[in-house]
């Protein structure tokens, strides 16, 4: 694949609003896929999807834990262009009410599991 072609299929995956806000989220930690439908009231088939299009763009790694798959960024060559998309995305309302989702949602989960 050349890098025009690797460019080009990069900016699809990023033309995609649902997208860009699971990246806004992945900025702040790992998540899980239930943590991913929660926050953005997204189905898991929904999520599932929009992850693995980010895995397969080389956005976003996985890793296996029982029955859950978790998400993060993937670091590199991308830093500075995903530093610059961060700081945009921070500046949008939708974006700042979904960080606001997810500490609340976090903090649920916390307080869940420390109840088990």
């Amino acid at each position: 694949m050349s890098e025009l072609e690797r460019c080009s299929g990069l900016f699809k995956i990023l033309g995609d609003e649902t997208r860009l806000r699971i990246l806004n989220l992945l900025f702040e930690r790992e998540l899980c896929v239930c943590d991913v439908m929660r926050v953005l009231d997204f189905t898991q088939s929904r999520a599932s999807r929009h992850l693995l299009a980010l895995k397969r763009a080389g956005l976003a790694s996985d890793r296996k834990e029982a029955q859950w798959t978790h998400y993060s960024l993937v670091p590199g060559e991308l830093e500075a262009f995903l530093s610059a998309l961060k700081y945009r995305l921070r500046e949008d309302a939708r974006c700042q009410e979904d960080l606001k989702e997810l500490e609340l949602w976090l903090e649920e989960k916390q307080q869940r599991q420390a109840c088990q």
